[in-house]
């Protein structure tokens, strides 16, 4: 699992409480065991709860805190990341992003080209296309 926090906050919407380990638990029981959790998030956020997130099993990657930067760093990472699974690990079959912006298009395209199943997560500020995309997307605002 590749998780944006920053984007999938705003998916969410800014009143919406994340609960790390209670995502994880979920996401454990209804797709198995998750492999690899790695979090994309500004470190120096207050919120961010790191107890909460290594006690998961998580690995945060700190991006910067600009909004502009952060975006495009978290992203960079993830398709970094996604790929460099993709094709070094090929046992893995299924991926799971949090990241539901249009820049992952692409990246949902060569992972699928790949064999791999990808499941979105995000809101309701997940874009439509991402959705579409996906092989199954899971909705955590329900």
């Amino acid at each position: 699992m590749l998780l944006d926090l920053g984007a999938l906050k705003r998916d969410l919407g800014e009143a919406a409480v994340l609960d790390p380990e209670g995502l994880f638990a979920r996401l454990d029981g209804d797709l198995g065991k998750l492999v690899l959790r790695r979090v994309y998030a500004d470190a120096r956020d207050r919120d961010l709860d790191r107890a909460a997130l290594h006690g998961g099993g998580a690995e945060v990657v700190d991006v910067p805190a600009n909004m502009e930067e952060r975006g495009c760093s978290a992203a960079v990472r993830i398709v970094v990341d996604a790929l460099e699974l993709c094709y070094t690990k090929r046992g893995v079959n299924t991926m799971v992003l949090a990241a539901s912006s249009v820049q992952m298009l692409p990246l949902v395209a060569k992972l699928q080209q790949n064999g791999v199943t990808v499941i979105g997560l995000g809101g309701a500020g997940a874009n439509a296309q991402v959705r579409g995309q996906c092989d199954r997307f899971i909705d955590l605002g329900c």
